[in-house]
């Protein structure tokens, strides 16, 4: 019980460093307040909920490196990338025009959209990060904890990888010089670009209220949306190895429900009733498993 206390107490410490830290280097927000306050319920109501802010707490993580990337922005380390980086995908993926100029796959689909491709692409754009929170869910209130654990520290992982190729090789958007030419502009304000067109089609401002505050804005070279599939392909490497892993196991028995329930905690103490002499069999987990010696 002490032992509990403590968790939630070191947790109430470092929510309060935390909000500390933010005023003080990028100022007050609701939503460091509404996380920081989630974190303080679920510390504080019993060791279920604190299972449950134990395994996503990767993602928590993962909000707090992406705001915190306001305190030191990327073109602070290195030199954005606008004309190169623009030249080489109109190089690579150039597509011709009537008047014979080339136009980069953006500035294409830019003046040729399409409402049914708007809408197909802002929903899945819209779901690189709710996809990934919906299927940790599923595995945790499958009981599946551990896996929703490593199945988010596999997602942080990959958007630290992304993170970090921020801050290698900084990279204007395409519609970076769309709207503002070549030259670095470093108080740029979040665009949502053409997902404004998404926006009107819903008819709720669902990206502007994400991208109006964006915390990094010439990440264009590492897009975190498509890191879905890298963490899809981490699944498959796990899943393959798992596989291979129960496939050894099964060779003694091949039923799997038979398998799991064959596995029985190891006894560790017994008890005995001085009145009545009845022996209770306690396994590894404190429970009781079975009873000796009733009493006549």
């Amino acid at each position: 019980m002490l032992y509990k206390f403590r968790y939630s107490v070191y947790i109430t410490l470092i929510v309060a460093v935390y909000i500390a830290v933010c005023i003080v280097l990028i100022g007050y927000s609701p939503t460091t307040v509404a996380m920081s306050a989630v974190t303080l319920v679920l510390a504080w109501s019993g060791s279920a909920a604190r299972r449950l802010l134990l395994c996503f707490s990767p993602m928590i993580v993962f909000a707090i490196l992406y705001d915190f990337m306001r305190v030191y922005p990327n073109y602070m380390v290195a030199p954005i990338d606008i004309e190169g980086l623009y030249n080489c995908e109109k190089d690579l993926f150039g597509i011709a025009v009537g008047d014979g100029n080339m136009l980069t796959p953006s500035e294409y689909f830019d003046a040729h959209h399409n409402v049914v491709l708007d809408l197909i692409s802002g929903i899945c754009y819209l779901l690189w990060v709710p996809l990934p929170l919906a299927y940790a869910f599923r595995l945790y209130f499958t009981c599946r904890y551990e896996l929703c654990l490593k199945f988010l520290l596999a997602f942080l992982f990959v958007n630290i990888v992304g993170f970090t190729g921020y801050y290698i090789h900084p990279a204007a958007p395409p519609w970076y010089i769309i709207q503002y030419g070549t030259e670095p502009i470093l108080s740029t304000p979040g665009n949502v670009a053409g997902l404004a067109r998404f926006d009107q089609l819903v008819g709720v401002p669902i990206f502007h209220s994400i991208y109006v505050n964006n915390s990094n804005m010439y990440h264009y070279l590492t897009g975190l949306p498509n890191s879905g599939g890298y963490i899809n392909e981490i699944r498959k490497v796990c899943e393959v190895k798992g596989l291979l892993r129960n496939r050894n196991h099964l060779d003694v028995s091949k039923d799997r429900f038979s398998q799991r329930c064959q596995i029985v905690p190891l006894v560790r103490k017994t008890l005995k009733c001085p009145d009545c002499g009845t022996e209770i069999l306690l396994s590894s987990t404190g429970r009781a498993r079975y009873v000796q010696g009733l009493p006549n």
